[in-house]
């Protein structure tokens, strides 16, 4: 039976929370937009619309002024217009481009051809395919021609400026990276680069370059060049490929970069029987995180292709969608279009422990406002905390879900706050747009993490191994070729060793950049066992987000067999996408235990002092180099984290509970309702407590010798065959970091003085417990309550357990049963029950813990017995099996 099966008939003490990832929950997030840092101003949003020379999806005016304009349902600000070929056909395109004009949008046109007779293959069409499927007749513009294409294109601009239209932009040629048997020509970066240097001055509207299939290095930097870009009005690419980095270049340029072109399409390449309509749960947020992507990459506009298809933002009768509806996606992108555009996106921080959350954040143009886009893929709800650049009264949502387009949500706060919490709804793209009420004081505090485990604390077995592995504060190149930690493939070299068993490690990426996808295949990671051999763990794709990341790698025996005592190296099998990380502190945790160290002047309203004692997560927070602290500062009384301690100056007069100065604290409160608890280094405490409540057995360990109660038992914990066996003590002393346990009903503080000290893990003759929420690995036990007394339970592969603060566990190895029976004996020498007592029902146990119907015992096997009386007691005890026939 699974200890879940099983847990329906135990009453669980209160050391286990079990966990149900598939359930929906609420959590708690921090997002801190910083004005302060400041990025690329943000043009606009809009679609491509397809002209009558295309064969499908032909948009009425009716249509247009639904989706572009500042009076229409999406608020969509550019439109991207195909340029036909040929003079003749240009006509084509008037209608819509004046009604584009009159819609006030920002009107652009990318052609697919130059005309065919100035091509080297002479056609329209980029190329032909042969029999075998290869490209034949690659056509591109002739040199000869490049000063009749320039006259061409600007041709077209006076055609549309003589009807009464300006064009905001006309592009050289679409994909020109890209052999296609429909419109097309090649154009390397060179003779982009030179067309445009010597003949971009004959177009009399800025010019577009390059559309290549990406935002790509290539392209970029040959139009970067000194000659080339004072005749580039704007540098253009889609989103089919990468999104590098050199690009973010033209900003200081004076230039702006735009996505012009973009699609995902679920059901390309699929037959008409494995084609589907539109899903929420993927569809959306792919969506999303592409145009979110886009934002986060620097890119000014971005442009959807088709506007009217059921992959786009109208549908167009199929997959779903009805003809001139407007799509899931219609109204995620018009949450940017209506509230970004303008806007300059600026520093956007998630404090979010599960790393789920991801979108950007913009200040307006007149700094008054703020938006933050949120995209909440995961079925939890999330309280958000929003740390804003000033005080704020008001404040509106408008959400896209898989039940709700465009809902609006309208806030009012009670007083003027710079940290709103308002729901960010599951599975949904939230847009928050918070307005100035009065400015918030600058802080003058500084501050960083400051993690108890670094990797540069970790020690090579061996000085041959080298000091690759301090990846902390450095720039390093990842691929398939360039490994983290170190290059090493055997054991021969040493190894990183770690001097704890942890369960985390954590690589915080402060930014990052590509030269394709952004991500890593194949991510292995090749360690030491506890057994000491080498062994490897592919954790598959892990998907990087471009600004700021946390990658975390679950290293407990349950992801890696075997256990871990050392790394060697991490691996990845990216070819082209090599990626560069800034890394900021890399480290290890058993749970989520973090502090943080904050110098300068002490600020009260600092935002990232305000995150810490927000989240209850954070067990200390140092203030030993920060000035200005009043004497009345009273952080515990705030703090989520009532076990966090805080430490600060030696001339401090700062007292109060939980305050460490010099290694000595007058009062240290702990409890077993908010966080965990944790010391860099032992302290002396005046007074010390530790307040839990209990209904029954608990098992339990606390950093420090305390005084027991009156009406709380405690029993010290040990392992016999097929058993553990608890024995009440005498002494009314509970031990400090020993694993006990422990009877009672209510709430009980317990209180002593002296020293105080937090292991990593305690451990103590097979019993193990953390001051920190860890999670157990199969086959470790957990304590129970069976009808009247106490029984540890083994944890099953696949269902997992986490571990309160201050609580034990029985560590795997010692028993292979399903659970294992404890003999409680009391000072008395009396076991869990009492023979006078009316009996109520016998349970039996195998010598390994495993149960056993009573036909099935066997006569002259040991067993053990549990039993159960009318008063609630029991007990325990070995049997020798007799069978009796009737």
């Amino acid at each position: 039976m699974s200890v879940t099966n099983r847990l329906r008939f135990f009453a669980v003490c209160f050391c286990v929370l079990l966990s149900a990832s598939a359930l929906a929950a609420n959590r708690v997030a921090t997002l801190v937009m910083d004005k302060n840092q400041t990025y690329q101003r943000i043009t606009g949003f809009g679609g491509f619309v397809n002209s009558p020379q295309f064969q499908y999806n032909h948009m009425s005016a009716a249509e247009i002024r639904r989706l572009w304009g500042k009076n229409s349902e999406t608020g969509y600000t550019m439109m991207r217009m195909y340029l036909p070929v040929g003079e003749a056909n240009w006509p084509q395109s008037l209608a819509t481009a004046k009604l584009a004009k009159e819609l006030g949008v920002i009107l652009f046109a990318s052609p697919w051809s130059p005309p065919a007779e100035w091509k080297t293959n002479g056609m329209v069409a980029g190329a032909t395919v042969d029999a075998n499927g290869n490209y034949q007749n690659i056509g591109s513009l002739k040199p000869e021609h490049y000063q009749d294409y320039a006259q061409y294109l600007n041709n077209y601009v006076v055609y549309l400026r003589t009807n009464g239209v300006e064009l905001d932009g006309i592009s050289i040629q679409n994909e020109p990276d890209y052999t296609v048997t429909y419109a097309g020509c090649l154009f390397t970066p060179a003779q982009m680069a030179s067309f445009i240097k010597n003949y971009g001055h004959l177009i009399s509207c800025p010019i577009i370059a390059a559309e290549g299939v990406g935002i790509t290095d290539n392209y970029a930097n040959a139009l970067l060049a000194d000659d080339v870009i004072g005749n580039l009005g704007i540098f253009g690419g889609h989103q089919y490929g990468a999104i590098q980095n050199a690009h973010k270049n033209f900003r200081s340029k004076g230039k702006e970069v735009w996505m012009t072109e973009f699609l995902i399409n679920w059901n390309a390449n699929k037959s008409e029987a494995e084609s589907r309509n539109f899903s929420w749960s993927i569809d959306a947020f792919d969506f999303a995180e592409a145009v979110n992507t886009a934002m986060l990459s620097e890119v000014n506009a971005w442009i959807h292709y088709a506007a009217k298809r059921y992959y786009g933002m109208m549908g167009d009768g199929t997959r779903g969608f009805a003809s001139g509806a407007i799509t899931k996606r219609g109204y995620i992108l018009s949450q940017f279009a209506r509230f970004v555009t303008g806007t300059t996106r600026i520093r956007h921080n998630w404090n979010d422990e599960s790393n789920t959350l991801s979108g950007s954040s913009y200040l307006s143009a007149s700094g008054d406002s703020v938006v933050a886009v949120v995209i909440n893929a995961s079925n939890d709800t999330y309280t958000t905390t929003f740390d804003l650049p000033f005080y704020s009264t008001v404040a509106g949502r408008i959400t896209t879900s898989a039940s709700q387009n465009w809902s609006v949500s309208a806030y009012d706060f009670s007083a003027p706050t710079v940290r709103p919490k308002l729901e960010v709804p599951a599975s949904s793209v939230s847009t928050f747009i918070f307005r100035r009420s009065a400015d918030r004081p600058a802080s003058a505090m500084t501050g960083a993490p400051r993690h108890y485990q670094t990797i540069e604390q970790q020690q090579p077995t061996s000085s041959v191994f080298g000091t690759s592995y301090r990846l902390s504060g450095s720039r390093r190149t990842f691929k398939h070729d360039s490994p983290l930690i170190s290059s090493n493939t055997s054991l021969s070299n040493g190894y990183l060793a770690l001097n704890h068993s942890f369960n985390k490690m954590v690589l915080d990426v402060r930014s990052m950049s590509t030269t394709g996808q952004l991500l890593s295949d194949n991510t292995t990671f090749h360690y030491l066992t506890t057994a000491n051999s080498l062994a490897s763990h592919n954790y598959g794709r892990v998907n990087i987000k471009r600004e700021g990341d946390r990658l975390e790698f679950d290293i407990s025996p349950n992801t890696l067999p075997g256990g871990c005592k050392g790394l060697v190296r991490i691996s990845n099998s990216n070819y082209s996408s090599v990626l560069t990380l800034n890394l900021g502190d890399v480290y290890f945790t058993m749970g989520n235990e973090q502090r943080y160290r904050f110098g300068g002047i002490y600020s009260p309203e600092d935002t990232y002092l305000l995150n810490c004692l927000d989240d209850n997560a954070f067990t200390g927070l140092d203030f030993t180099e920060t000035t200005g602290i009043p004497v009345q500062a009273n952080w515990h009384e705030i703090a989520a984290n009532k076990n966090c301690v805080f430490y600060v100056p030696h001339n401090s007069a700062v007292t109060g509970t939980n305050i460490i100065r010099d290694n000595t604290t007058h009062l240290l409160s702990l409890n077993d309702t908010t966080g965990n608890f944790f010391l860099e280094h032992p302290v002396d405490a005046r007074q010390v407590s530790y307040s839990f409540s209990i209904s029954g057995y608990k098992l339990v360990s606390i950093p420090f010798e305390a005084e027991v109660p009156q009406g709380l038992t405690v029993y010290s914990v040990a392992l016999t065959a097929g058993e553990v066996q608890a024995s009440e003590l005498t002494a009314r002393k509970l031990p400090a970091n020993v694993p006990v346990l422990v009877k009672g009903s209510g709430r009980f503080t317990l209180t002593g003085s002296g020293a105080v000290a937090t292991p990593y893990q305690v451990q103590n003759a097979g019993f193990n417990a953390s001051y920190i929420a860890v999670g157990l690995r199969a086959g470790d036990y957990v304590l129970a309550e069976e009808a009247g007394g106490p029984v540890f339970v083994k944890v099953q592969a696949g269902e997992p357990v986490t571990l309160k603060p201050f609580t034990g566990y029985l560590a795997a190895g010692h028993y292979a049963g399903a659970t294992v029976p404890v003999i409680v004996k009391n000072a008395t020498g009396t076991s869990n029950g009492t023979a006078s007592a009316e009996i109520t029902g016998r349970w039996y146990y195998t010598i390994h813990g495993i149960p056993i119907a009573e036909e099935e015992l066997k006569t002259g096997n040991v067993y053990i017995v549990r039993t159960v009386f009318a008063d609630g007691s029991s007990k325990h005890e070995k049997i020798v099996a007799i069978l009796i026939e009737n």
